[in-house]
């Protein structure tokens, strides 16, 4: 090193000097050259300490000029020198007598008040000066030197330098000694100008470079220069940057060895940082401290990786790598590098360097401990880091904060306090104690604890904002509490006045917003934030938090990407991944079907990871996309990774089979998760729901499928107890005896679960909807009422099973109203479109219920449920269909040949042309050929037909020939929702042609549906009935009969069961047939007792009773040849089977049956007294014997239909009827074909065409 010298600072005599220089160059214009050469002169010897060379000079310019100003002012310097006071005043006096005016005569002056009274004061600057009180020294100067300093002697000099330590008047004080520079060339000025840039931190390399020029000048002060280059080379730190220069320095001084030794190890360094320029470690290390100086971590990773995969075990690549852990707060990894470190070389740092990343991540464990609502952990990781930094305020503050959410106030505000002796301006402790004191009532208090904190500490009013507003945030949190969000609102939005740049304030506030239904007011306050912070790493992740509430996972994701990977927290990075999942879940909901779709689930499951609240989500999606098995399947390869999964897990994997009714893998994963102990309430109470539901399912399939008995015994299985109380346990089991239709029982189960958990409305709901299926319409209706008053409105779904109830009571008009309220609360909901779809089409207005079908399909909500309401749709539009149907019908019935036996066919043929959605117009031009086989030959045989009985024998043709007859049957008419009519004309060629119609109105009311009718219609039973006859003796036609009356159909459900009743009277009426009157009456009850996912069987029973007034079952003249007995009754019990299975509908029907008739005798010939005379003449008795009659009969019906293609369907139906004397056999077969464009859905029973003469 270079020794310090005493002479270190300029010296009086070289201050003295140079302001004689300053002094020569002043006066340089009143002076001739040799004048001027005299003082230079008598300067140098000065500056040499001779001061008696100096005045031989002084005197010489004085014996030139013995009255020069500028040669007497340096004489009466040099007396001040060398302490002659009175010379330098007699100098003054003579310098007042014959210069009055000129400057040198006022600097002597001021040179002899300053070495004179003021010499105590000059002193004093000087002592400061060295002391290094400069700002003090300068004061003083200042007043020494109110007009600046003389230019004659040396305090000049020191004038600038003491006034140019101070930065406010240094760069004057630097100016005047380079303006003196420049005007004497005075090296030593320059030199003093250096030393002031030196002190003012001027570089040293340039300042180096100074004074090796400096040291060439003639009449530099070599000591001085000597001492400030040394001082120069001192804060030269690079070694190559210190070579050149201390090159420079030796060669001027040979003799200082510190500086030769320096100099070698200087050579020395640079050669080694040359050699390390070269070495890819070195560089590493470089690189590394570099890249951590400027927080690049990532660089700074991989340069120290670079360093550790050479030397895996070098502290400083291993404390480094820890650093850069420590500043990802990645701080049990850091910990580790530390302690690694601290092996590979035991230093102190790594020592305290690892207990400040166990310091920190205790903290930051607490903080996500406590931000995961794990408070009691949080407490404890807390207390661990207060141990280990006993008053340390952060971790004062963080367990604080946890006992404030503990509710354990008075230990938080004692933390606060300890906090604030720790460090009085504590933002995070004066917030948190405010806070406290607001909460516990103690609003005043915590404004005084503000107050006193913003006068103690004035330089941070600011930053106290905060804690104000906190105090006006819980004030809010007290409104919120007591349900006035209106005001809550009002104290946040001026606490955010206060703190605008407080995200999570905004984050509070936009909840409010949304919590009071103000989306875009929520979103804007985020947005502002954001405006006013771009950067903001927590203003973004506020944000992406409110987005997230307001499922815009897109928009959060975008936010949570603005957030550098390694300023994530724990809570961004879920969050983060919770948006990515579900906005790839959104975005596949959007899709069409299709692979794109599946593959982004795909994608989304993956990034899930094994997440499974995250996987619900992606499984979720499938159900809504209408896949549900591909939800389930999502669960199902979780459980392949993680066996054995949670309970949790296994109950949400349960929940999904469930909705994917998928009944027989349910079944085999419930007695597990039943058997499994500690359950939460919240779970038992869901498993419980859980197994009803898929009870329930088993019950409705086997009360469907007819098996009663099972039915019941799966309505009594046991139920999941847990920690359930009584009320929901009456419930479950009420809706699984509902689901078995004990309804009554049921009933009693929902008035227990509302004695034991009081009002419920889902009790009450099912309740309702119990006592409507019994026809219980009253009580039903008043828990209807009830739920109208006390169901939330904005509930959806409540309110859609609450129209339900009203639809099942029923009471159309409270169902319609409510439809009407919910389409204007909620317009695109799709489950109220559908209801208001479904109401429409109930009320027959077709054309608003496809609007609402077609708008739900375009909700995504409406994808899992897509097929069946384009099923609904489709059914709709089939309204529209134009068809034409044609058949061939063979009859056959065998009998007395020529008189009650009937073969022959039928062709019927219709076109159907749609009226909109409200029917169909249709037109039937059928074609009949009747023939009821050869007549007797013998008389005898034919006796009971026509007008055989009255004539004589010999009147009888030989050949009576064969009763046949082709005509055809025409009609148009109208079939629509509720009303029927038609117009036509039968037998169109036969002996008989009858016009024919009717109509009818349909319709329902409550729980019942009705139908009327007035018609005339044809009797097809025989050929004479159907088309008349001609009489062989006389070929007088009589016959074909028709009935007019009113009939009357009434039908509703009686729980399972369906029942009906039926009437009808008429008038029958032949040409040439006595008048007739016919009561029906008709009461039937079935049920369906097998349902399977194609078919369905249904038996039932039946009770007909008929009553003719007479009998004219014959085939006399006068009879109409259709079985009417005065009295009839049977019994039939009918069983049918229909379904369908792809393409192919069918129906099987066959019934068994049991009847009793009774008859009165009738005249052969009831309309002609004259031929019953006639008939009695020729000695006959020509009546007919009354009795009764009791019979079994049995019959059969088939019919199968195949869709061949999607216009043309192809059928067949068979009809077989047996009893003691009746046995007709009917064979048809038909075709339909759909005219374009095809809108009907397939049906799920044969449709074989219907004959005109069959309506």
């Amino acid at each position: 090193m270079i020794q310090h010298r005493p002479w270190a600072r300029p010296s009086a005599l070289l201050l003295a000097l140079a302001g004689c220089l300053a002094h020569a160059s002043a006066v340089g214009s009143s002076v001739d050259a040799a004048q001027a050469e005299l003082l230079r002169n008598a300067q140098m010897w000065a500056s040499k300490g001779r001061m008696d060379l100096a005045r031989q000079n002084i005197d010489k310019l004085l014996a030139i000029d013995p009255d020069a100003p500028e040669g007497l002012a340096a004489l009466g310097d040099i007396a001040l020198r060398e302490n002659n006071a009175a010379q330098a005043r007699r100098i003054l006096e003579r310098l007042r007598a014959r210069h009055p005016q000129h400057s040198a005569t006022a600097d002597l002056a001021t040179l002899v008040r300053v070495y004179g009274p003021d010499q105590e004061k000059l002193a004093r600057m000087r002592l400061m000066a060295r002391a290094g009180r400069k700002a003090e020294a300068a004061e003083v100067a200042r007043e020494l030197f109110p007009d600046g300093p003389p230019t004659v002697g040396g305090l000049g000099l020191e004038y600038y330098q003491i006034v140019g330590s101070n930065p406010r008047t240094g760069t004057q004080a630097s100016a005047e000694l380079a303006r003196l520079y420049r005007q004497t060339g005075d090296p030593n000025y320059r030199l003093a100008q250096i030393e002031l840039q030196m002190a003012r931190g001027a570089p040293a390399p340039g300042i180096a470079r100074e004074l090796e020029s400096l040291a060439e000048a003639p009449g530099v002060n070599l000591q001085s220069l000597r001492d400030l280059w040394h001082r120069v080379l001192e804060r030269l730190d690079s070694p190559a940057a210190l070579v050149p220069r201390l090159q420079a320095y030796v060669r001027r001084y040979p003799d200082d060895a510190a500086a030769t030794e320096r100099l070698a190890a200087a050579r020395k360094a640079v050669a080694r940082q040359e050699q390390l320029a070269h070495d890819p470690i070195h560089q590493a290390r470089i690189a590394a401290r570099k890249a951590l100086d400027g927080a690049e971590l990532e660089q700074a990773e991989q340069a120290l990786q670079t360093i550790l995969a050479q030397h895996p075990h070098d502290a400083e690549g291993l404390g480094g790598l820890g650093l850069v852990r420590l500043r990802q707060q990645r701080h049990a990894q850091a910990q580790e590098l530390f302690e690694q470190a601290y092996r590979a070389s035991p230093q102190k740092k790594w020592q305290d360097l690892q207990a400040t990343a166990r310091f920190n991540g205790l903290l930051q464990q607490a903080d996500a401990a406590a931000q995961g609502n794990r408070l009691d952990e949080a407490a404890d990781l807390a207390a661990q880091a207060l141990a280990l930094r006993p008053n340390h305020d952060d971790a004062l503050v963080t367990l604080a904060g946890i006992k404030v959410r503990q509710d354990d106030l008075p230990r938080a505000q004692a933390l606060y306090e300890q906090a604030l002796q720790a460090t009085p301006a504590h933002q995070g402790a004066l917030r948190g104690l405010a806070s406290v004191l607001t909460r516990t009532g103690r609003t005043g208090e915590a404004l005084a604890l503000l107050e006193r904190a913003e006068r103690e500490h004035p330089g941070q009013v600011r930053q106290f904002a905060g804690a104000r507003a906190d105090i006006l945030s819980s004030q809010a949190e007290a409104r919120l509490a007591a349900q006035q969000p209106g005001v809550a609102l009002r104290l946040l939005e001026s606490a955010l006045q206060l703190t605008p740049e407080d995200p999570w304030l905004r984050h509070r506030l936009a909840r409010v917003y949304l919590q009071l239904d103000q989306r875009r007011e929520a979103l804007d306050v985020m947005d502002e934030g954001i405006a006013a912070a771009p950067g903001d790493t927590d203003m973004r992740y506020a944000r992406a938090l409110i987005r997230s509430a307001t499922n815009d996972d897109t928009g959060a994701l975008a936010d949570l990407e603005h957030i550098s990977p390694e300023l994530r927290s724990d809570s961004m990075r879920a969050l983060l991944r919770s948006a990515t999942v579900y906005s790839a879940a959104a975005r596949a909901l959007a899709m069409p079907s299709g692979a794109q779709a599946d593959a982004l689930l795909a994608q989304a499951e993956r990034q899930a990871g094994d997440d499974a609240d995250l996987l619900f989500a992606v499984a979720n999606t499938w159900f809504k996309r209408g896949q549900p098995a591909q939800g389930v399947a999502v669960f199902d390869r979780l459980a392949q990774r993680v066996s054995p999964l949670p309970p949790a897990v296994r109950l949400e994997h349960a929940a999904l089979l469930g909705r994917a009714q998928d009944d027989p893998r349910l079944g085999a994963l419930l007695p597990g998760l039943l058997a499994t102990p500690g359950w939460t309430p919240a779970q038992d109470a869901r498993l419980l729901t859980l197994q009803t539901d898929h009870l329930e399912r088993l019950t409705e399939a086997a009360l469907a499928a007819g098996d009663a008995g099972q039915a019941r015994r799966l309505a009594q299985s046991p139920l999941h107890e847990g920690s359930v109380p009584p009320g929901p346990q009456a419930y479950a089991r009420a809706r699984l005896l509902a689901a078995a239709g004990a309804y009554p029982a049921a009933t009693d189960y929902l008035r227990e679960a509302l004695q034991t958990q009081g009002d419920s409305p889902d009790v009450r709901m099912a309740l309702g909807n119990a006592l409507a299926r019994q026809g219980l319409g009253a009580p039903a209706r008043e828990q209807a009422l009830w739920l109208t008053d006390h169901l939330p409105e904005d509930d959806t779904s409540q309110q859609l099973a609450l129209l339900r109830l009203w639809q099942r009571i029923p009471a159309m008009d409270e169902a319609r109203a409510l439809a009407q309220r919910l389409r204007r609360r909620a317009p695109d909901d799709t489950d109220v479109l559908l209801h208001a779809a479904r109401l429409e089409r109930a009320d027959s207005r077709y054309t608003q219920a496809v609007a609402y079908f077609q708008q739900a399909l375009s909700q995504p909500a409406a994808q899992e449920n897509r097929a069946k309401i384009e099923q609904e749709l489709h059914a709709i539009e089939a309204r529209r269909q134009a068809w034409v149907e044609f058949g061939h019908e063979r009859l056959q019935k065998s009998s007395t040949s020529g008189i009650s036996t009937l073969r022959g066919w039928e062709r019927p043929a219709v076109a159907w042309m749609p009226r909109g959605y409200d029917g169909h117009y249709f037109l039937h031009v059928d074609q009949i050929h009747l023939d009821a086989g050869p007549l007797p030959s013998a008389r005898s045989d034919a006796i009971t037909y026509g007008q055989v009985g009255a004539w004589p024998e010999s009147t009888y043709p030989a050949a009576p020939g064969a009763p046949k007859d082709s005509g055809a049957n025409i009609g148009f008419g109208y079939r629509g929702d509720g009303i029927e009519w038609d117009v036509g004309a039968t037998g169109v060629g036969f002996p008989v042609t009858n016009l024919v119609g009717g109509i009818a109105q349909s319709g329902s009311r409550d729980r019942y549906s009705y139908k009327l009718e007035l018609s005339r219609r044809p009797l097809t039973g025989s050929l004479l009935a159907y088309a008349g006859a001609r009489d062989p003796i006389t070929g007088q036609v009589w016959g074909g009969v028709v009935a007019t009356g009113v009939s009357g159909r009434i039908s509703t459900d009686l729980g399972p069961y369906s029942a009906s009743l039926s009437g009808s009277y008429a008038l029958l009426q032949g040409r040439n047939v006595r008048d007739n009157t016919r009561l029906q009456l008709r009461g039937a009850v079935d049920r369906d007792v097998l349902r399977t996912p194609h078919s369905t069987v249904n038996v039932g029973a039946a009770l007909a009773l008929w009553s003719y007034a007479r009998d004219l079952s014959e085939f006399s003249w006068g009879h109409g040849g259709y079985y009417s007995p005065r009295r009839y009754a049977s019994l039939s019990l009918p069983v049918e089977w229909s379904g369908r299975k792809g393409a192919l509908t069918w129906l099987l029907r066959g019934a068994v049956s049991v009847s009793h008739s009774s008859s009165q005798a009738s005249d052969y010939y009831p309309t002609s007294p004259a031929l019953q005379a006639q008939a009695q003449a020729l000695g006959r008795a020509p009546f007919y014997a009354g009795g009764q009659s009791s019979g079994f009969g049995r019959s059969l019906r088939g019919a199968v239909e195949y869709q061949a293609t999607r216009q043309w369907a192809l059928g067949a139906q068979l009809d077989l009827d047996r009893s003691a004397y009746y046995a007709p056999t009917t064979l048809l077969l038909y075709a339909r074909i759909l005219l374009d464009p095809v809108r009907a859905p397939l049906q799920d029973r044969p449709r074989p065409v219907q004959p005109y003469s069959s309506f």
